[in-house]
């Protein structure tokens, strides 16, 4: 497994969100640090709480925003079609067939998958995150 997937992991069970999973991956993967902004980003979990947009998908969209805000215009909806080929939807409710008990059969899976999605696209716009990954949690 990589280690930013290992690192992902890590965080769920400390009990961080997906959304704020995503974007304390990109701050580590940066070398910085905002516990402002991670709690922030819990208004984007569970589907914004309500079971809405999934919070994975959002926390990637706000992680690509966080390494590039022009070049984000054109990755986000690259990452939402891929995601919505993907997932059928969108909509966290959805995803979990309207049963938040779902969280934990289908989102370590989604989150795993809507990271490495947003990784590789990030990749392509010129931001080398597996060596950044690599050099802040080794292999």
């Amino acid at each position: 497994m990589e280690a930013d997937i290992r690192r992902l992991h890590e965080l769920r069970q400390q009990g961080k969100g997906c959304a704020q999973i995503m974007m304390q991956l990109a701050l580590e993967m940066k070398g910085e640090e905002n516990e402002s902004m991670i709690r922030v980003m819990s208004g984007l979990c569970n589907g914004m709480n309500c079971g809405l947009m999934c919070g994975a998908f959002s926390g990637a969209a706000c992680m690509m925003s966080y390494f590039d805000s022009a070049a984000a215009v054109d990755m986000i909806p690259e990452l939402a079609e891929w995601f919505e080929d993907t997932y059928g939807s969108m909509n966290c409710g959805a995803i979990l067939d309207d049963d938040m008990g779902n969280r934990v059969l289908k989102c370590p899976k989604l989150m795993e998958q809507t990271y490495r999605e947003a990784k590789e696209i990030l990749e392509e716009y010129g931001f080398d995150l597996t060596a950044m990954a690599e050099a802040r949690w080794g292999e």
